[in-house]
């Protein structure tokens, strides 16, 4: 289920950090799980906060911005509206939920050195491609991919990030997909998956590093690396439906691994 979110500006306040993932993910997170709210009810009804964790399985694509200006390590917006898009590996009758929580919500989106004051002015459903099973499909990353390993350094296991050109990223996406589904079987309604499903990872254009700032400026700081690129990804149908849902690789819910097909 994905929707588009356009915001407008309330305020004279233009500037956010470049590094403005976390934060957002922050408020969407705080707006899932509002305690007052009744698609908390439904979340519990149905499984999926199961063992008292927060519902994790959305991500988030960059934030659209029809003109802007970067200056150092902030975005100096130039328009009154911007949009992403927000996409949920939930069963289609928490549409109405969803819209609800979000329609005119405001908020101040950004970090202790710059803030811009937002208004949901519109949410919209978004219609779901055909992922059918065997199918090799065009994906565009609207956000970064991030897949990575663990390593040790000066012992300490530490996240080692992958290029897509690198050896074994195509098992570690894939592991990730299958993990994904276990933890949304029952849940979240997909096909059988069927042991025997072929599986098949492409890159199409020249990735793109992006390194994002988690938590800026404070002790919990830490850096997080994913790749922009386009891909042909041949799966079956189950993984297919959620990695679009999702999100591919790690990190969804921060923001990362965030597609769209293109063909």
């Amino acid at each position: 289920m994905r929707f588009s979110l356009t915001f407008r500006k309330t305020g004279q306040k233009q500037t956010l950090p470049l590094n403005y993932q976390y934060e957002l993910a922050s408020w969407i997170y705080k707006t899932i799980h509002r305690s007052d709210s009744a698609f908390v009810s439904f979340l519990h009804d149905r499984g999926y906060l199961a063992n008292g964790k927060g519902f994790k399985l959305f991500t988030f694509s960059n934030l659209k911005l029809p003109k802007f200006q970067i200056q150092g390590d902030r975005l100096l917006l130039q328009g009154d509206t911007l949009s992403l898009q927000l996409t949920f590996a939930l069963e289609q009758s928490a549409q109405h939920f969803i819209q609800g929580l979000f329609q005119q919500q405001r908020f101040s989106l950004g970090d202790r050195q710059s803030q811009v004051d937002l208004e949901v002015q519109q949410i919209e459903a978004m219609p779901t491609p055909t992922l059918a099973e065997g199918s090799q499909l065009r994906f565009r990353t609207l956000s970064p991919l991030c897949v990575s390993s663990s390593r040790e350094h000066y012992g300490k296991i530490m996240p080692l990030y992958h290029h897509p050109a690198d050896d074994g990223y195509e098992n570690l996406l894939l592991q990730n997909l299958l993990n994904k589904y276990t933890a949304a079987h029952g849940h979240f309604p997909l096909p059988p998956l069927r042991p025997d499903g072929e599986f098949a990872f492409k890159v199409l254009s020249e990735p793109k590093s992006r390194l994002v700032t988690i938590k800026a400026n404070t002790p919990q700081e830490t850096k997080v690396r994913g790749f922009l690129f386009d891909f042909e990804l041949q799966a079956p149908e189950a993984l297919l439906q959620l990695g679009y849902a999702a999100g591919l690789g790690e990190k969804n819910s921060l923001g990362f691994g965030c597609v769209e097909v293109v063909g």
